[in-house]
């Protein structure tokens, strides 16, 4: 959807060992656009994290499906770059170390790969369907070795992993920004833009619940509590806003800097290598 963050994504769990890449010239994808024709309204991108950090600074390069029939469409190392969130790094080291790839995944978004924050024109809103056969790395060197993939992390060893600021964080934010929360301000959202106020949205939510069978009682006991939840995260949400939020936005601009320092070192090691060869 455009509202919010305008992105649609999904991505392997952490491999519990790098993935070695360096015998490979780029990543593929077996894949085709389903849902409709229009592959170039959308923005869509290959991901790889190259650092055990969860932080939003990843390497992305933009691919385009096929429409239709399931098609091989590659995506060299040669044209991901570095980015964080919607925006290119100037000046940053290109992709180099392939030895420890940590993560794969893929985006598909309403702003294109730019140094500035950059819309797609005539971005198509909504649903979409990209079927998706296979994921793999290709070499343009036939006597090349497949690399062999290791497992990925199951949900309690990312957990266990995670930094203790993380342990802190990701429980209180589950509390704030949550699916259920969203589809109900979602739908508050689209309601408005159709003309109903406040005491209209709540007669409408009262008729649909009572449609689906809920009794008098059951449907004010639900109302009432999804108001007070909505006041009461509201009033904490406050402090945490004025204080445990800078705090976190320190953490990810400290988490950032180091990243960047290591694939700097990362970049320096590679081209000194190449030097000596």
């Amino acid at each position: 959807r455009s509202e919010g963050g305008g992105f649609c994504g999904q991505r392997t769990r952490p491999f519990s060992k790098p993935l070695n890449l360096s015998g490979a010239d780029g990543l593929y994808l077996d894949c085709a656009l389903l849902s409709d024709e229009d592959v170039g309204r959308r923005s869509w991108k290959m991901s790889l994290r190259t650092d055990e950090g969860r932080g939003e600074v990843v390497y992305q390069a933009p691919f385009q499906p096929a429409v239709g029939a399931v098609t091989r469409v590659k995506v060299p190392f040669s044209d991901f770059r570095l980015v964080r969130g919607p925006v290119a790094l100037a000046g940053a080291p290109a992709l180099s170390n392939l030895s420890a790839v940590y993560q794969i995944g893929f985006t598909v978004s309403k702003f294109v790969i730019s140094e500035q924050v950059t819309m797609l024109e005539n971005f198509r809103n909504g649903s979409f369907h990209l079927g998706l056969a296979e994921i793999g790395s290709y070499s343009e060197d036939a006597a090349a070795v497949p690399a062999a993939v290791p497992k990925a992390m199951d949900k309690d060893e990312v957990q266990r992993r995670r930094s203790w600021v993380q342990k802190l964080i990701f429980p209180v934010l589950g509390v704030f920004f949550n699916e259920a929360r969203r589809r109900r301000k979602r739908a508050a959202q689209l309601l408005e833009l159709r003309g109903l106020g406040r005491w209209q949205r709540l007669r409408y939510a009262w008729g649909i619940n009572r449609a689906r069978g809920r009794s008098i009682s059951s449907t004010s006991l639900l109302l009432t509590t999804n108001a007070l939840q909505t006041a009461g995260l509201w009033v904490l949400g406050l402090p945490l806003r004025l204080i445990l939020f800078p705090f976190f936005r320190l953490q990810a601009r400290r988490e950032r800097k180091r990243l960047e320092e290591k694939l700097q070192a990362d970049a320096a090691a590679e081209t000194g290598t190449r030097a000596d060869e």
